[in-house]
């Protein structure tokens, strides 16, 4: 699961890497606000609550206030100017307002300022008391006076409860109030501290995964460099086997000064490849030679062989003109199977196994006597509007399973005004097309055989073109060489 999720988060880009901390912790501040505007919610509402509740019991109690005032002014004979003073100022009513109105719109609701408030009404209904109960026993007073005394004493007991009521619900209500303060605090501390530990849980993930990402991506750099350097290194070899490789080529001179007209088609699948052919020319100067080779493989491998073989080309064309070798075809494949078995060891048991199919042309103008031989590569051969294909021997040149002493079969080919002779490697025959299907024998024979009134130049382009119409979608699957002339 681990390497899963460090495989997908490695295909992120740089910025959408840093966005998924930054994204969870917006999600969770997110979360995190919508709770504590619903905590603030809860304690407008009840703060609203309370300023509805207690506002019109304090203008309730302001109005009882009131008449106590005016009932205790009625007796000024009891109370000396002193003292006077002290129940009027304790009983005013705007002094009073005032302090339950602060405490009340107060959204603090602070705990002692309202026990004091509390014990103030506490000493003013005592003192009430008091003078109350004073001017009852006082004998002076008239009949009609106790009874507004024991209707002040009534009322007063009457506001002391209600007072007593009032005092009770300001205390439930500021403990409620202070009970959710507290319990907001804590909310609010709780999920602080869970947003902070799921944040730095976040990121260090996070920082975890990028410092894993850039240090697997140093390593990755510097391997990537490395591979660079030596691909680099190898491309110029390869660079550098094909400009050998074209080297090796026959100039285009003597197979025109042999000929009245020809073409040569060679096309490797990649930078270098197996396929390879040459034409030499005899000291006698009225032979030549002509030699199409399909080393085994292609590319590197393939190119490598072509070395070795354009070496024992060599040797052979210095045994032919020294007369140790025989102007034969067969011969010459003969020579080559020997050669290559012998310089790689290819015997039964052998670790190497290379080698090559191909076919040899031998050509005396002077007596216009031609031969051919071939492994496992016909020759094609076009006189007016017939096609003949001279058949090979189905023994390829050089591997482990190729007797020492291999014996190829000989063709004596009569050539008339107008032949026309085509070599070619599987390249071309083997190529894929659309539907598993193979360009094949027949295919290239029609194309040669319905294009031989053409140039050859013409004829090389129009067999390149059929060769592409027919593996359209498809890549080259082979090295291809094809060698088309008409002697003169």
């Amino acid at each position: 699961m681990k390497r899963k999720i460090a495989f997908y988060y490695q295909k992120l880009s740089l910025i959408q890497k840093l966005s998924i901390p930054l994204l969870m912790a917006s999600i969770f501040g997110f979360i995190l606000t919508v709770m504590i505007v619903k905590q603030v919610q809860l304690i407008d509402d009840n703060t609203v609550f309370l300023k509805d509740e207690l506002i019109p019991t304090l203008e309730k109690s302001n109005n009882n206030l009131a008449l106590l005032k005016k009932i205790s002014e009625n007796f000024t004979f009891a109370t000396l100017a002193a003292e006077e003073e002290m129940v009027l100022e304790i009983t005013d009513n705007e002094i009073v307002t005032e302090n339950l109105s602060s405490i009340i719109k107060n959204n603090n609701l602070e705990v002692a300022n309202i026990e004091t408030y509390l014990h103030a009404f506490e000493e003013y209904f005592e003192i009430s008391k008091q003078y109350a109960l004073l001017m009852i026993k006082n004998s002076s007073l008239s009949e009609k006076d106790v009874v507004h005394a024991e209707t002040l004493v009534i009322k007063y007991n009457e506001v002391k409860e209600y007072f007593k009521q009032l005092k009770s619900d300001i205390e439930a209500k500021v403990s409620f109030s202070t009970e959710l303060n507290h319990q907001l605090s804590s909310e609010v501390i709780y999920f602080t501290i869970t947003f902070i530990v799921v944040f730095a849980v976040v990121l260090f993930f996070t920082s975890y995964i990028n410092y894993k990402d850039f240090n697997d991506y140093d390593i990755i750099e510097g391997q990537r460099k490395e591979l660079e350097r030596v691909n680099n290194n190898l491309q110029s070899s390869i660079e550098c086997a094909f400009l050998i490789q074209e080297a090796i080529l026959p100039s285009s001179e003597i197979l025109d000064k042999y000929t009245k007209d020809n073409f040569t088609c060679w096309r490797q699948k990649g930078s270098v490849g197996g396929d390879i052919y040459f034409v030499a020319e005899l000291e006698s100067q009225n032979e030549i030679v002509v030699m199409v080779i399909d080393g085994v493989g292609h590319g590197v491998s393939g190119a490598f062989l072509t070395i070795l073989v354009k070496a024992i080309e060599t040797q052979i064309v210095k045994s032919i003109n020294r007369g140790t070798l025989e102007r034969s075809p067969a011969k010459i494949l003969e020579y080559f199977n020997q050669s290559i078995k012998t310089m790689l060891k290819q015997e039964k048991g052998s670790k190497s196994n290379t080698g090559f199919d191909g076919g040899i042309l031998y050509y005396n103008r002077e007596t216009n006597v031609c031969k051919y031989a071939g492994a496992k590569t016909a020759l094609y051969m076009v006189n007016d509007d017939q096609l003949d294909i001279i058949k090979s021997d189905r023994v390829s040149v050089g591997f482990v399973r190729t007797k020492m002493n291999q014996v190829y079969t000989e063709h004596d080919v009569k050539i008339k005004k107008g032949t026309k002779l085509y070599i070619s490697t599987d390249g071309v025959i083997d190529q894929e097309g659309a539907n598993n299907a193979m360009y094949g024998q027949e295919r290239f024979g029609s194309t040669i055989l319905s294009n031989r009134n053409e140039s050859f130049e013409v004829q090389e382009e129009l067999l390149q073109q059929s060769v592409r119409e027919f593996s359209s979608g498809y890549e080259q699957s082979d090295d291809i060489t094809v060698l088309g002339m008409q002697f003169l």
